[in-house]
């Protein structure tokens, strides 16, 4: 199964309770089930509560939504599928909870091997939150499968820029195009970036070691190496808002603080006076079986200049915590 995630832990329910006995189930309770992880009861309430009139349009999108949800995280894709269409044909859903459920639709879909339908889905989800970075990455997973590592590289870099909170998922995406493209040099400096943010994620950490193990080869240019990056955000969260500024970015990870040092200096010559007012942030990272990397940071930075320094031919993406 391909490494997605479902968008899907609370939809924000706010149902209203039901006017029936105290014993009947409400949506009230499959809200609270859905939020205890509890799958099979929360679709044995939502069976019931779907198989009577009494539900307002509103109501009946939430549980269909939320027995969507348990019925991807149960392993029927087709099912859930479904619900999720149904609940979005109701129209009474928020505009924020309809990008959810096309987000959710998208992976889906993906999860039954309908790719282009999902780029769809995808595709309408980003239409009305452009900066939602978990659809980006997945519609980026996406076109890489195809082989369409323009396009997959775009959404990747742009699901960093959105402020992806888990920068090491689109990050391991853009290494993989650039194994899949010959560039291994690059494919190393995004994966040691990914593990500089998470030394634990173990697809660059494999990825890398494959690199370092066997620098010499080059994949032929249309194959998409796998595994695939596991999609970000691993709860449900309202699409991003872009921020009014930059704000940390991290520009480099490095095997000591000396190549930090003179990469920053290089760094600030390219892009001045773009950095000029600005002090690096270098801090060690122990990585497991790849010793010690050296993050280098630095901020507050206007908005936009990250691509100001991709421009210039250094990686760059945006980070929630400060330097």
């Amino acid at each position: 199964m391909r490494g997605h995630f479902y968008l899907a832990a609370v939809l924000s329910l706010g149902l209203a309770a039901s006017t029936a006995s105290a014993a009947a189930p409400t949506p009230q309770m499959v809200a609270d089930a859905l939020s205890a992880g509890n799958d099979p009861y929360t679709e044995q309430l939502a069976n019931t509560l779907l198989a009577g009139e009494s539900l307002s349009p509103v109501d009946r999108a939430h549980v269909l939504m939320a027995r969507g949800l348990v019925r991807a995280h149960l392993g029927r894709p087709a099912a859930a599928l479904a619900d999720f269409s149904a609940a979005m044909a109701l129209g009474s859903l928020t505009r924020a909870e309809t990008v959810r459920a096309l987000f959710d639709r998208g992976v889906v879909l993906d999860e039954l091997g309908r790719t282009e339908d999902a780029i769809a889905s995808y595709d309408a989800a980003i239409a009305q939150a452009p900066d939602f970075a978990a659809a980006l990455n997945n519609r980026a997973n996406a076109w890489r499968r195809f082989g369409r590592f323009d396009l997959a590289a775009r959404d990747y870099t742009a699901s960093l820029d959105a402020g992806n909170p888990q920068p090491e998922y689109p990050l391991a995406g853009l290494a993989q195009i650039s194994v899949a493209t010959g560039n291994n040099d690059a494919a190393k400096a995004f994966y040691r970036q990914a593990l500089s943010v998470n030394p634990q994620y173990g697809a660059a950490a494999h990825g890398l070691a494959a690199l370092e193990s066997a620098p010499h080869l080059r994949p032929p240019k249309t194959q998409s190496p796998q595994p695939e990056p596991a999609p970000p955000l691993p709860e449900a969260r309202a699409p991003a808002v872009a921020a009014s500024g930059g704000g940390t970015i991290q520009i480099g990870a490095f095997a000591d603080v000396a190549g930090a040092q003179a990469a920053w200096h290089r760094i600030a010559r390219a892009t001045a006076p773009l950095l000029a007012a600005l002090s690096p942030a270098i801090t060690p990272v122990d990585l497991p079986d790849h010793g010690r990397l050296y993050r280098l940071r630095t901020g507050p930075v206007p908005a936009g200049a990250c691509q100001r320094v991709r421009a210039a031919g250094f990686g760059c993406f945006r980070v929630t915590q400060h330097p």
